[in-house]
């Protein structure tokens, strides 16, 4: 799954010089998009530290990411959580989130989660592409009566 019929999602950063003080337009473009399992996504930026840097020109690899991703017709991402608050806008189309204990919740375009260290799944019931942008902060781990949470960890 290399192409989708959605629009590439563009990025645009900005920084400003440690030296100078002045702000300037660092790069822009669309985001790589790369196959993640069943959907497509790309992050938009990553952080390694909190508080996270913003002078530079560097995106740096690391725990904070913005992130999209793009759901084809009939697509799941099976049942996983990750270490993370995650703040997922529906940009276009729509998606269905399942918890862990089979509860669901329809999501359309301009809706917003926040999943706290959250065992869940997405799945695209429609015949149309779905977008989503996620921004996920790291958290601690997560743990159940003291122990790590069971299930897939996406990192």
């Amino acid at each position: 799954m290399s192409s989708t019929p959605l629009p590439p999602p563009m990025r645009y950063v900005t920084t400003t010089s440690s030296a100078t003080g002045e702000s300037s337009n660092l790069f822009g473009g669309p985001v790589p998009m790369a196959a993640a399992g069943k959907h497509m996504k790309g992050d938009v930026w990553t952080t390694h530290k909190f508080p996270a840097e913003v002078a530079g020109e560097v995106d740096m690899a690391g725990k904070g990411v913005g992130m999209v991703g793009n759901f084809a017709p009939g697509q799941s991402a099976g049942m996983h959580f990750t270490a993370s608050i995650d703040y997922g806008i529906v940009i276009s189309g729509s998606i269905v989130h399942e918890t862990s204990d089979s509860k669901v919740i329809t999501m359309n375009a301009g809706d917003m989660i926040v999943q706290r260290g959250t065992l869940h799944a997405w799945h695209n019931r429609t015949d149309a592409w779905t977008r989503m942008l996620f921004v996920m902060i790291p958290s601690e781990e997560v743990l159940v009566q003291g122990k790590p949470l069971a299930g897939t960890q996406y990192k």
